[in-house]
């Protein structure tokens, strides 16, 4: 069998970054899905990780993430490139997938970059879009679970803004941490 080319490797991650935008859930949740796993090890083996997580980040800072709720004021669509509208409910909630992605692409590691992504994660734990509240509790959940034997140093990963800012967050999840 022959190894993808990296054009091939670009144009499946292009498909699946625009698949968090489609008009079905089940293909949104299943695009956020696949891009944990190319995080996880796609990306890692060919270096091209940090390039998808800072466009995952990119993503949610465009659709108004971030800075402790403030959004920007938007119309009831957006159009693509290619002339298609999308709902903007359903464009918020692909730049949430794209964010959980980034978290739950780390489940036992905080990594620089972890901090200020649960920290914009949880400006959107207020939205009106019970799509995006489910993954943001969803996603701190996972989170929560996933770093509850090390929560000291997890804690301490946190400047104290960012820990009151994420603790937004975390209060939605269910908690397993005594």
């Amino acid at each position: 069998m022959e190894r993808p080319s990296d054009a091939d490797r670009d144009g499946l991650r292009d498909a699946v970054f625009l698949a968090l935008t489609d008009a079905q859930i089940e293909v949104r949740l299943l695009a956020g899905e696949s891009l944990i796993g190319f995080m996880r090890g796609v990306c890692v083996v060919n270096g091209a990780e940090r390039a998808l997580r800072a466009r995952c980040l990119k993503a949610g800072a465009d659709a108004g993430g971030g800075g402790g709720g403030r959004r920007r004021r938007e119309t009831p669509a957006a159009t693509e490139d290619d002339g298609t509208s999308i709902d903007v409910s359903t464009r918020r909630h692909g730049a949430v997938l794209a964010l959980s992605a980034c978290v739950l692409s780390a489940p036992y590691d905080v990594p620089s970059w972890l901090p200020g992504t649960l920290e914009t994660l949880a400006s959107w734990s207020s939205d009106p879009s019970r799509h995006v509240k489910d993954t943001v509790r969803r996603t701190f959940s996972e989170f929560k679970k996933t770093h509850q034997d090390t929560w000291a140093d997890t804690k301490a990963a946190f400047t104290a803004e960012q820990w009151d800012n994420v603790s937004i967050g975390m209060e939605l999840a269910p908690s397993y941490i005594v």
